[in-house]
């Protein structure tokens, strides 16, 4: 009877987080010629501008076009994510009113929406790869783990700004200068091996970004052919577990006054 119960629960919370997340992307591209198609042309666009910009910069990035693309598009997938979770519950204020539902469902369902195109991006990365005579090794199989982890952390914060935006209205633009820091204290458009020119105490604190971890190792993964050092992956498992814990406690604490907040 137990297992039964969490069963229908579960089976609950997917039906309308997968609800919520199809209306967002509904409600992205409506009324635009192209719809979900702009998924895929955005990535493909970035793809040549980048290759466009590192002609011009005269990169010696070994494949430096496919080194960009590997920081860029989890970064997009993240920097779009907590932007628009941020103020989720607020843009959904007539729904939290009128209906009780399990309400991390609405900045989780921004995540899952905009892992969509993320997958799509990962696809075109790919292919371009293919395009470059780049091998592919079976570590890509590890792919899926490393976008599980990023979705732990972005879920996390998503959780906690979500949930503080509904007290502090000025979370938003916080927010936004915290995204934009965050984008250049993470090695998207440089190598990391550039933070070895900082002092060991600038360095072990520029490792504990977890994005810095991840994007590295979507490049150990892609790039490299090789699956990503046990010791990083399980030190960025443990930041962005506690990220996401410290998030839900956030949500869960402030999400009986919702309704009477917003």
């Amino acid at each position: 009877m137990f297992f039964k119960n969490m069963n229908e629960r579960w089976s609950k919370y997917y039906s309308l987080l997968m609800i919520f997340a199809v209306k967002d992307l509904k409600v992205r591209y409506k009324s635009t010629f192209l719809g979900l198609f702009w998924a895929l042309l955005v990535p493909i666009v970035t793809m040549l501008v980048s290759k466009l910009v590192l002609f011009f910069l005269k990169s010696r990035i070994p494949n430096a076009s496919v080194y960009l693309l590997t920081g860029l598009f989890p970064w997009f997938f993240f920097n779009m994510s907590i932007s628009t979770a941020t103020t989720s519950l607020a843009d959904n204020s007539n729904l939290l009113k009128k209906v009780y539902f399990n309400r991390t469902i609405i900045p989780v369902s921004i995540v899952v929406s905009n892992l969509i195109n993320f997958l799509l991006s990962m696809v075109v990365l790919i292919i371009l790869m293919i395009i470059l005579k780049m091998k592919i090794s079976l570590a890509v199989l590890f792919l899926p783990v490393l976008i599980l982890l990023q979705i732990i952390l972005m879920i996390g914060l998503a959780l906690g700004f979500s949930s503080l935006f509904i007290n502090f209205r000025d979370i938003k633009y916080g927010v936004e200068i915290l995204l934009l820091v965050w984008f250049y204290l993470t090695p998207i458009f440089y190598l990391v091996e550039r933070i070895r020119m900082l002092p060991v105490f600038a360095r072990k604190l520029y490792m504990l970004n977890p994005l810095t971890n991840i994007i590295t190792m979507y490049r150990e993964v892609l790039i490299n052919g090789r699956m990503p050092y046990y010791l990083m992956f399980f030190k960025t498992l443990l930041i962005c577990l506690i990220i996401y814990i410290i998030g839900l406690i956030m949500f869960k604490k402030t999400e009986n006054k919702f309704a009477d907040l917003i």
